[in-house]
């Protein structure tokens, strides 16, 4: 079977042609996630924000390369963020809305300049549950996993624990309280993704020769699959 290097320049390939304008950046360099990082404070409860973690805003991908020799990222993380590219071209400006749904309510204490009774909307900065955040994010991480799963077996027990961990982690500023919902999810996940596994499998058979649009054709039919629509 082909090399996860080749499978995430296929991905690559797909991307450019369903989102023209997606680009990747190196996180570590760039001024606005650095700046995310302080304003956020995140130096406090995420120091591995700038390293650790690949960011998807709009369509630019930022990703800390220096952590992958090949500059690109892996094919698992490649399906893991274009999931949120295609959430935010299917939803919108209201993507980053929900994203940031409760937390985002605090702008409003901007208002207690008018009146200090708006001061209340600070406690929306306390990590709250944050429910759409979390639907988007296992949204991508399905994807991700499927990634994974091509070139090995689908462990259950150790990808419940380790999302379970970064669901109610500060990774994500404990997006989520109850994991028991994720974890019935996930155990019905790799049934319904069975079929895309051994498509992905026989495509990156080395003694065959897909063509472009036999990879467009699959991963269109996969994103469709893997995120559904949220309301």
């Amino acid at each position: 079977m082909r090399s996860p290097t080749i499978f995430a320049l296929e991905i690559i390939r797909y991307a450019e042609s369903e989102f023209p304008n997606v680009k990747i950046k190196d996180k570590k360099k760039s001024l606005f996630m650095k700046a995310i990082y302080y304003l956020s404070f995140m130096w406090i409860w995420n120091r591995r924000f700038l390293e650790g973690y690949v960011t998807t805003i709009g369509k630019t991908i930022y990703y800390p390369s220096s952590s992958n020799r090949s500059g690109y990222p892996s094919h698992a993380l490649l399906l893991h963020e274009l999931a949120h590219v295609k959430q935010g071209k299917k939803l919108g400006i209201l993507y980053p809305i929900l994203y940031l749904f409760p937390q985002i309510f605090a702008i409003f204490a901007l208002l207690a300049l008018f009146h200090p009774a708006f001061l209340i909307f600070l406690a929306a900065l306390a990590p709250w549950p944050a429910p759409f955040r979390a639907r988007f994010e296992f949204q991508a991480y399905k994807l991700g996993i499927l990634g994974e799963i091509v070139y090995a077996d689908f462990d259950k027990l150790y990808w419940n624990h380790r999302l379970e961990n970064i669901f109610t982690g500060w990774g994500y500023y404990r997006m989520c309280w109850d994991w028991s919902p994720y974890h019935r999810e996930l155990e019905n996940f790799y049934e319904s993704m069975k079929g895309y596994r051994q498509e992905l499998r026989r495509l990156l058979d080395e003694n065959y020769s897909p063509s472009r649009e036999e990879w467009n054709r699959l991963f269109s039919k996969l994103f469709e699959t893997a995120l559904p629509a949220l309301f």
